[in-house]
């Protein structure tokens, strides 16, 4: 009996040490903390762009532009588990505008299966490392690919490139990328000047002229001429160089390059002469004077295409009286003649829209 008494003590004081020991190695060693699960995507990773068409690039307003759009679409994703990519829309719509897949039937939208349709692809793996023999490479994504075809449905409007990466048909699984904007544009306005003789002393008339070189009428724009009384030279010629004798130059002259730009004298100073090196000028005009003749339309101007660049239109003119001049016999005029003064028309080549001209006249 005491031997069996003893046993019993013996086993409950072996069970009080283990649960002690136990309590011990958990404040020591505590348990790890479970493993939380990764993430279930009930939409495909974003897809990743290439480079997309951007700015602004002419087109001929009749005829069609192909472009090939190109992205990668991850499948291994280290956050989550990403749902496969079954279906892509790709869309060239207004900024603002989100594509998505199934898209309805308008225009600017490329849709179809991940597969077997327009779309073409290849597959990325991981890269291999060197330290391993027959090293497992894992499928990283795809490089997809498509060329779609464009017409005057989508030109001369502010557009933006975008990709839509869906799960199903229905747009709730759709994740998409936006890429540049782009402006496909069918105009290309031209400015010009001319400078006539009004048949009275000291007037003469100045001419803002255009021609639309694009493939595409333009409307609704505004033009502008203005005109500055200009120095005469000792030839009798408008004056091209500031240094020349007995023009009276002063800080505030201007000095006239034929795209309609100017900089005044005072800035070509280097300290003992006018430095006009590397700058073509056409005319200088009076700086102290506040003669000025200015005209502009008010957004109503409208050139139909032409091909032929001498087949210019009158777009708005200014008579210039009273000239002054600098001689006894010779007057003169700087014009400078703009189209699309306001920037209301986006063209391939904003940078002639201003034209300056300098004439000299006998009265």
């Amino acid at each position: 009996m005491n031997t069996k008494r003893r046993n019993l003590q013996r086993l409950w004081v072996a069970t009080l040490a283990m649960i002690f020991a136990g309590q011990v190695f958990a404040q020591l060693s505590p348990w790890p903390n479970p493993i939380t699960p990764i993430p279930i995507s009930l939409t495909p990773p974003v897809p990743q762009l290439g480079v997309t068409p951007g700015g602004v690039q002419g087109v001929n307003y009749s005829g069609t532009l192909a472009v090939t759009i190109t992205w990668f679409q991850p499948v291994l994703v280290a956050t989550q588990q990403p749902r496969d990519a079954t279906h892509f829309a790709v869309c060239l719509q207004a900024p603002g505008v989100t594509c998505t897949w199934p898209a309805m039937a308008t225009t600017g939208v490329f849709a179809g299966a991940a597969t077997g349709s327009i779309f073409t692809r290849t597959a990325v793996y991981t890269p291999a490392s060197p330290f391993i023999q027959n090293p497992i490479r894992l499928l990283a994504g795809y490089n997809y690919s498509t060329t779609v075809t464009l017409n005057n449905a989508v030109y001369d409007r502010q557009m933006k490139w975008s990709v839509a990466s869906c799960a199903s048909a229905a747009a709730s699984s759709c994740t998409y990328a936006v890429g540049n904007s782009i402006w496909y544009t069918s105009k290309e306005l031209v400015a010009d000047v001319s400078i006539d003789y009004e048949g009275v002393s000291g007037s003469a008339i100045a001419i803002a002229e255009g021609v639309n070189l694009g493939t595409s009428a333009a409307h609704g724009f505004s033009s502008r001429v203005t005109a500055y009384p200009a120095l005469i030279g000792a030839s009798g010629a408008c004056a091209l160089d500031p240094n020349e004798a007995n023009l009276g130059v002063v800080n505030g002259t201007r000095a006239f390059t034929a795209d309609g730009q100017w900089r005044t004298a005072g800035s070509l100073w280097d300290g003992t002469r006018y430095n006009t090196a590397n700058l073509s000028i056409i005319g200088l005009t009076y700086g102290t004077m506040s003669y000025s003749a200015t005209a502009m339309t008010t957004a109503n101007n409208s050139l139909p295409p032409e091909t032929d660049p001498e087949r210019k239109t009158d777009l708005v003119s200014r008579t210039a009286s009273s000239i002054p001049s600098n001689s006894s016999t010779r007057y003169g005029l700087v014009a400078v003649g703009r189209v699309d003064e306001l920037g209301q028309i986006t063209e391939t080549n904003e940078g002639d829209n201003a034209r300056a001209e300098c004439k000299s006249f006998a009265f």
